[in-house]
């Protein structure tokens, strides 16, 4: 991508330079001290315009990887401890380790900052307290009782934040050092117009005459591509350059709108990657948790109610022996897709274990939401899933249900409320719908 614009730009400067020493060559002395003034102002504008998209870029990339990828390591912590699963523990382990890889590859660049450096190293040093935590965790959870458990996994989710934070402080940096070479690039720019006006003074008409015609044809685009690249460094990554031309400029600025364009969508991928499961598309567990929080603030601020649902698919683990996980996939995308389809489009749902299914269920009381869990598990029983070459599989949910304020009036407790009831559910035979009443 950045070898497309170097390229377009060498393209465009040696074209230019041909242009040049062909008016001196018709031109007086005079035009000729413009020309190569021109060419001074225009080389230094293009290559601020390099400095800006290139490194700043590179490392607002290197953050969000960074991120997403501790963001990932993650998940599978809560879900070993919950339900002592070791392929989340070794999940966990193998994601660790492309962390660390990704902190050693990062911290080998030669064009980061000091600042930037200390930064990256605090961050490595709050995963590598997050780390240690884990492994105690890990060591000590059987020990520990429910609401100490929680406490101990919410203090390890507030280390990875600290992580996470730091390298957006890390991106920040990036958009400062934009900023910086922007305005080196703005007193470039203001050099090159004053020299320009030094010379125009004693120059001859035909000198200025050119000069109105090299600013038409070069300074203006290089103002707009400027333009584009300031609004790109504060954060716009929808800025694109607008330059309908078929000469060299234009070629420069097509290879600016691909970068930006290609920076938008690795943008927006990272954004969804962090936010969604990329198996069944729904929401992850930590974007989940954030939802919960917030109905929970909203909820309490206007006095309103509201369900929290705990899905888990039956004998999940049978159909992937069996059938294998790519069978297995398939269906839990398919269970999925019909509890996603049962429920409001202000209701959501996310995944937030390998087959576990949370939903909340907004302006929701405990009538409404029992009838929507029936709802959700008559839909999943009733219809048979079809694995294809006349193979069919029939598949049930066991839920659990807990109403906020009613059973809890915090995202943990709610959370273990419900968590609770589907354990009931699944204690009872499967195939059914419990709630906190039921545990009495």
């Amino acid at each position: 991508m950045f070898s497309l614009l170097s390229d377009q730009r060498l393209s465009a400067l040696h074209s230019l330079r041909s242009r040049f020493v062909l008016g001196m060559g018709v031109m007086l002395l005079p035009l000729a001290v413009l020309v190569a003034s021109a060419f001074w102002s225009l080389n230094g504008a293009v290559s601020a315009l390099e400095e800006v998209v290139q490194d700043p870029v590179e490392e607002l990339l290197i953050a969000k990887e960074l991120q997403g990828r501790i963001l990932g390591a993650g998940f599978p912590i809560h879900h070993y401890v919950s339900h002592e699963n070791l392929e989340n523990k070794e999940r966990y382990l193998r994601t660790s380790l492309e962390v660390d890889l990704a902190f050693d590859r990062v911290q080998g660049f030669s064009h980061l900052s000091t600042v930037q450096r200390d930064l990256l190293g605090r961050a490595r040093q709050e995963w590598t307290q997050a780390k240690s935590m884990v492994q105690g965790l890990f060591k000590t959870h059987d020990n520990l009782s429910g609401p100490a458990l929680s406490r101990e996994l919410d203090r390890i989710a507030a280390q990875l934040d600290l992580a996470v934070n730091t390298l957006d402080q890390f991106g920040d940096e990036a958009l400062e050092e934009i900023h910086a070479k922007r305005e080196s690039s703005r007193r470039v720019k203001q050099r090159s117009i004053l020299l320009l006006m030094v010379t125009f003074a004693g120059g001859l008409l035909v000198a200025g005459i050119a000069a109105f015609a090299l600013a038409r044809s070069v300074l203006n685009p290089i103002r707009s591509l400027e333009h584009s690249v300031n609004r790109l460094g504060e954060g716009d990554l929808s800025s694109r350059a607008q330059l309908q031309r078929n000469d060299e400029l234009g070629h420069l600025a097509s290879g600016f709108n691909a970068m930006a364009e290609q920076l938008e969508k690795v943008h927006s991928e990272l954004e969804y990657l962090s936010t969604h499961d990329a198996l069944t598309g729904l929401m992850n567990y930590r974007r989940f948790h954030e939802m919960l929080g917030q109905e929970i603030h909203r909820a309490s601020r206007y006095r309103r109610t509201f369900c929290l649902l705990l899905i888990d698919i039956d004998h999940f683990a049978e159909v992937n022996q069996q059938y294998g996980h790519l069978v297995g996939d398939s269906v839990l995308c398919s269970v999925t897709n019909r509890i996603a389809n049962s429920i409001r489009p202000t209701d959501c749902s996310a995944r937030y274990a390998g087959e576990k299914v949370g939903v909340i269920l907004s302006e929701t009381a405990f009538q409404g939401g029992l009838e929507t869990a029936e709802r959700i598990r008559r839909e999943i029983a009733e219809n048979t899933l079809n694995l294809g070459e006349g193979k069919h599989l029939d598949m049930t949910v066991s839920i659990g249900m807990a109403v906020f304020p009613e059973d809890a009036d915090s995202d943990t407790a709610l959370f273990m409320a419900a968590d609770q009831a589907l354990n009931r559910a699944k204690a009872l035979g499967r195939d059914r719908v419990c709630t906190r009443h039921d545990l009495d």
